[in-house]
């Protein structure tokens, strides 16, 4: 959800480069599918995931574990935002991955050392 991004911050690496890109495109609010409401996800979550069904998107990129579980039991394909930092590395968009993993740790999402390790493997370095 486009707010809880935008409002991270001054301090907020997303919060201050979402709004320049003009390449994203906002969509507009919409009445979340009442089998995703049933989850009682953050307002977040439930959006991207009816987003990706009413848009057949290939994935939707989602963190929250409760979410991916909807996601499974829904049948909608996801990653997760290492999983983007993987591909990002992979396909030569990220000279390195390890420092966008420890910017993801910076801001409190949870990644232990062996799951980097892992994520630095799969990546490629």
């Amino acid at each position: 959800m486009w707010q809880e991004v935008v409002n991270g911050g001054k301090d907020d690496a997303a919060a201050c480069i979402v709004p320049t890109l003009d390449w994203l495109q906002r969509l507009p609010p919409v009445d979340v599918a009442l089998d995703i409401q049933r989850w009682n996800l953050g307002a977040g979550e439930s959006a991207v995931m009816h987003h990706a069904r009413e848009l057949a998107a290939d994935r939707a990129i989602l963190d929250d574990a409760a979410a991916r579980r909807c996601a499974r039991s829904i049948n909608i394909a996801m990653t997760g935002t290492c999983g983007v930092i993987v591909l990002a590395k992979r396909r030569g968009l990220l000279p390195k991955a390890e420092p966008a993993f420890r910017q993801l740790q910076a801001a409190g999402l949870w990644l232990s050392e062996e799951l980097i390790a892992a994520l630095l493997q799969e990546a490629g370095g």
